[in-house]
């Protein structure tokens, strides 16, 4: 086939691949001899058949770019390899307007190919068995009947702990000695158990208990209030007796993990009194524990009945040291200091009784 330049593709692509130089000197070649020179017939003829055969190698630039450009069969097949996406709006044959699919629509269609040695139509159809599968996301419930059951932060839980269980002896007679403390409830609400007292283990001498009842909430982190009942009785040589208050209450953990309970008594017959006790627990080691406590009482008004002077009744001073066998176990050793102050004292020794008592005490410590 020759295109319009009088060239054949051949001899096109030849005509590409030739030295620039050489184009360069038959396009120079002059077309007409020198003025000064005289023209010859026969030379002229010549020349005229010279150029004539050097006409088909010429290059010419027309020719050179027609070659160039693709035909129509190449052109048709590039635009069949071009996206869908690239060629505008198509018309249906129902004569509407289709828009184009986009890239991600073509991305979708297009099937991914398989790196194996298969034949091609053969891994688009058939799944590799090494290929990861997608677990397909978890059912949602959506009535409460499916929905898991929930945390029971709720729940109800006792303690009981006998701080002290323990026999006192040196300067006044031998007493059994208990203070013991318990609740049953859950984080927030509580009913609170407390009880204390001494008896001798003589036959001529008597002793004092004293239990509480008591309702707790918890109105801050680590302290609760609380209000209830209070139960005393008095027992020996002398009649029994006794008496109930109404307890109004604080107890909690203060900064630097001071144990503190302070109450507040109304007796039946109006009598106000007040009890504010501390402790602290000091770590030797993780078994060896030395704990400090403190307690005081004090009175609004004179009751000669249970020998409560009004002001500072007494103060009470201990100190233990336990050993943990375990948490629910511990024995220990100990001092007490307890003395009587003002009215109480002098009502202490109208009755012959020592207004002062420091102790030698062994006991245990139980945790439930």
């Amino acid at each position: 086939m020759v295109l319009g330049g009088g060239l054949s593709p051949a001899q096109a692509e030849k005509t590409k691949t030739q030295p620039i130089h050489q184009e360069v000197e038959i396009l120079a070649a002059p077309d007409s001899p020198p003025a000064d020179r005289l023209e010859d017939p026969n030379e002229t003829e010549s020349s005229a058949e010279e150029s004539d055969q050097l006409a088909p190698l010429a290059p010419n630039p027309r020719a050179t770019v027609d070659a160039l450009k693709p035909t129509t069969a190449e052109t048709a097949s590039s635009e069949a390899l071009l996206p869908t996406h690239s060629k505008g709006f198509e018309e249906t044959e129902a004569g509407k307007v289709q828009p184009p699919i986009t890239f991600l629509e073509t991305s979708r269609q297009t099937p991914q190919p398989s790196f194996t040695n298969g034949p091609l139509a053969q891994s688009l159809t058939e799944e590799s068995p090494e290929m990861p599968q997608l677990s397909p996301a978890a059912p949602q419930p959506t009535d409460k009947e499916d929905w898991p059951s929930p945390v029971k932060d709720n729940q109800t839980f006792f303690f009981v702990l006998i701080d002290q269980l323990e026999i006192r002896t040196v300067d006044g007679p031998t007493t059994l000695n208990w203070d013991a403390v318990g609740w049953v409830g859950g984080d927030f609400r509580r009913f609170w158990f407390k009880t204390e007292g001494d008896v001798g283990l003589s036959a001529d001498t008597g002793g004092e208990a004293e239990v509480q009842a008591l309702y707790g909430q918890l109105v801050a982190p680590f302290w609760d209030f609380q209000a209830g009942l209070r139960y005393d009785r008095l027992y020996g040589p002398a009649p029994d007796r006794g008496r109930a208050f109404a307890v109004v209450g604080i107890q909690g953990l203060a900064p630097y993990l001071f144990e503190v309970d302070a109450s507040l008594f109304i007796s039946e017959d109006g009598d106000v009194s007040a009890r504010l006790t501390g402790e602290y627990e000091l770590l030797l080691t993780q078994r060896l524990i030395l704990q400090p406590k403190a307690e005081i009482n004090l009175a609004a008004q004179r009751v000669e009945n249970f020998g409560v002077g009004s002001g500072l009744n007494d103060i009470e001073l201990g100190l233990r040291l336990r050993y943990e066998i375990s948490r629910k176990f511990a024995p220990y050793v100990g001092i007490n200091w307890q003395r009587k102050f003002f009215e109480t004292a002098d009502l202490v020794r109208e009755e012959g009784e020592s207004v002062g008592d420091f102790s030698v005490l062994a006991g245990v410590r139980l945790l439930f």
